[in-house]
């Protein structure tokens, strides 16, 4: 048996981490469980001059993060958060003289979820939920540069039930 775990579960509520009555995927679920994905991708498409017309070229990048991370406190307390980042720019060729301009903010996304669930082992459980969206940059007005505009706060508290649950799904 391993010591740490067990006084976890004891910290946590539980009875005897080797008991019968605690499931192996409450212990597991003592520890934070955490997923994170990070990409970044870039397209660029260019034309030369032997082409009929007046083409040009565009360049196009994006970042996105999309982490989450769960954890099982006690028995009768459970909290899950999501986090969303994105933010991309996009930059094109001028016909005529072939430069490039400045770069335009094509993604840009903030996205934070919070959910607190308070298992009652009855039909349908408790939960307390928070949301924070907005954007990096708001690019609305040229002349101003102003972050984390407009965000976006929703709070919501109500009752869940999970009728089913697997690696890639939650229902």
């Amino acid at each position: 048996p391993d010591p740490g775990i067990e006084a976890e579960c004891q910290k946590a509520g539980f009875a005897n981490a080797y008991s019968e009555e605690v499931n192996v995927d409450s212990l597991i679920s003592l520890r934070w469980q955490k997923t994170m994905v990070l990409d970044i991708t870039a397209a660029q498409t260019a034309y030369s001059d032997s082409w009929l017309g007046g083409e040009a070229g565009t360049f196009a990048w994006v970042s996105n993060l999309n982490a989450k991370v769960e954890r099982r406190f006690s028995q009768k307390f459970n909290l899950k958060s999501n986090l969303r980042l994105a933010f991309g720019q996009t930059t094109v060729q001028d016909e005529e003289s072939k430069s490039w301009s400045k770069p335009k903010k094509s993604t840009d996304l903030i996205d934070w979820e919070n959910i607190a669930t308070f298992p009652l082992q009855a039909f349908v459980d408790p939960y307390a939920a928070f949301r924070f969206e907005s954007q990096f940059l708001d690019a609305s007005v040229a002349a101003k540069k102003r972050y984390l505009n407009p965000m976006k706060l929703t709070f919501s508290a109500g009752i869940a039930r999970i009728f089913s649950r697997d690696e890639k799904a939650e229902v």
